[in-house]
């Protein structure tokens, strides 16, 4: 009885469970659970319109992973996906339907939304929580300007083939998202880049004296946390087929929790993508099984609170468990 004990123990001792181990273990908890709930949640239609739909958080997760393990904050996200939408809406009806030129044009607003709080963060010395809160104001209040309020419609059906398409049965939202991961999975790991996000964040006077410009690795992730929320912007707006200024609200905030959730700890310096994408799949998966289930849209937010307030506290108790051993 006390070996079984001992060893029930050890199976619950969250230091002896790895992060992606323990992600898995909940996805399968949660996939399982809405299964038994909602008979039209494990379908493969379900499924794939899961994962379209999520494309866009997980592309902005990239970008607030990089930056939260670099051990900055970005929380203008949702504001900038939401401007970009809307000026890609802009470009095509200016344009006459120019995919390419919306396409181009949209990654570089992101990109210029990047810039503007990496100016903000390295040059002027703003901490990056004020920074990006200013920002996250002014640049919706620009895209409510430039609209009037109002969403703009787009009726290309190239430009929306983009994002509603579909290439081997699987959205092509999908595709380019798992491209994305790839790349950053990569470049975190392995690029000389990646390796000083990390070390930056871990503890950045001790990078500082190691020769790693720190301001200089703080304005590239910023800057390209920024092109990220470019390319999230014109697929969402390819994939609703409207530069809704209104949209996204919450993206910010659900970004930040599928980055934490997924192991970033948020004192920086730790994290994978590989983490967040979990992470992505298992706030998608809650996201659509308490629609299919009827749960009302006010319940769903305390649901998302709470998987924040989860994945914070299990980041916590991992801090404190590595300080102790």
């Amino acid at each position: 009885m006390f070996l079984i004990k001992a060893k029930l123990k050890e199976l619950l001792d969250l230091k002896n469970i790895s992060s992606t181990g323990l992600l898995f273990i909940s996805l399968v908890i949660v996939y399982g659970t809405f299964t038994i709930l909602s008979p039209f949640f494990f379908t493969f239609r379900n499924i794939m319109n899961l994962l379209q739909y999520s494309a866009v958080l997980g592309l902005v997760a990239c970008g607030a992973t990089i930056t939260i393990i670099s051990g900055s904050l970005d929380l203008s996200i949702g504001s900038a996906v939401a401007m970009v939408s809307v000026y890609v809406a802009k470009i095509l009806l200016t344009t006459d339907g120019n995919v390419p030129a919306a396409i181009l044009g949209g990654i570089a607003i992101g990109a210029a939304c990047g810039l503007v709080n990496a100016v903000l963060v390295t040059k002027i010395n703003i901490p990056p929580m004020i920074a990006t809160l200013a920002t996250m104001t002014i640049i919706r209040g620009i895209a409510y300007t430039e609209t009037n309020a109002m969403a703009i419609g787009i009726m290309n059906p190239g430009f929306k083939r983009i994002g509603q398409g579909m290439f081997l049965s699987i959205p092509n939202m999908v595709w380019i998202l798992l491209i994305v991961y790839l790349l950053f999975a990569w470049m975190l790991k392995y690029s000389s880049f990646g390796r000083k996000i990390l070390a930056v964040g871990g503890n950045p006077k001790a990078s500082h004296l190691a020769g790693i410009n720190v301001r200089r690795i703080h304005f590239l992730v910023l800057l390209l946390a920024g092109v990220l929320y470019g390319l999230a912007g014109t697929l969402f707006a390819s994939l609703t087929g409207t530069g809704s200024p209104a949209s996204n609200n919450d993206l910010s905030l659900e970004a930040i929790s599928v980055a934490v959730l997924g192991g970033v700890s948020v004192k920086g310096g730790k994290g994978t993508i590989i983490g967040t994408a979990l992470g992505v799949m298992i706030l998608g998966a809650v996201s659509n099984g308490l629609v299919l289930i009827n749960m009302g849209a006010y319940l769903q937010m305390i649901v998302k609170g709470c998987i924040l307030v989860a994945a914070v506290g299990l980041d916590s108790v991992r801090n404190r468990k590595a300080i102790a051993s």
